[in-house]
């Protein structure tokens, strides 16, 4: 009997902790692990996914896998060197072709690098190994690592300063136009005021001239 254990839509340590806890409670039943939604992967899920499914092997299961659908998380599978490394693991169907080596252009790929007791382990056993011990790396050599980086780092110094002299240039005409509003709302209150002045002026002085006549008229 195939039990069904869906694999979250994002798949990280938590989700490999859900996974384990179900896997346990399965007991001897065969598993399908049911990734064909899952939308995002990091190295911790993805190294936990392998770790399950070579423990499960080990242990005398036959652990299956479903790729997501998604091509995007496929094409980032690929690139960490997931998909090779799972068809040790799992059984998975219809997985697309591995790239060739040197083919990725991932940051940080995964890598499986032999332990360095197996050939100890080989002699003592008569060179016949118990099982196959393997360590689980996501990181090149400094030197590449570096190499990249530095590229990148050089391209977003540049961006961020002709970001902070853009921003700088907005930010001083912001404070020109906001000065030069407040200059021209305080050149129209003068304005008003004076006008006001000179209406009055006008008007008491026509007042006057009225009251003038009436008296001369008497």
């Amino acid at each position: 009997m195939t039990r069904v254990v869906v694999v979250p839509q994002t798949l990280d340590d938590d989700a490999v902790d859900a996974l384990l806890a179900e896997a346990a409670d399965a007991g001897d039943e065969k598993l399908l692990f049911d990734a064909r939604h899952v939308r995002f992967a990091d190295p911790f899920g993805m190294l936990g996914l392998l770790a399950l499914g070579t423990y499960l092997r080990e242990t005398g299961g036959r652990p299956m896998l479903q790729l997501p659908q998604s091509p995007d998380v496929l094409r980032y599978l690929g690139g960490m060197g997931f998909i090779s490394s799972a068809g040790a693991a799992f059984e998975v169907g219809d997985a697309p072709r591995a790239r060739a080596a040197g083919e990725s252009n991932v940051l940080l790929p995964i890598h499986q690098i032999e332990d360095v007791t197996e050939d100890e382990d080989e002699e003592e056993n008569g060179g016949h190994p118990d099982s196959q011990n393997a360590l689980w790396i996501y990181e090149p050599e400094p030197e590449e690592i570096l190499r990249r980086l530095v590229t990148d780092y050089v391209e977003i110094s540049i961006y961020r300063a002709m970001l902070e002299s853009t921003a700088s240039e907005h930010g001083a005409r912001m404070t020109a136009m906001r000065s030069a509003s407040e200059n021209a709302s305080e050149l129209i209150e003068d304005y008003t005021l004076e006008m006001n002045r000179q209406r009055q002026a006008e008007i008491t002085q026509e007042i006057m001239e009225v009251v003038a006549g009436a008296e001369g008229l008497r």
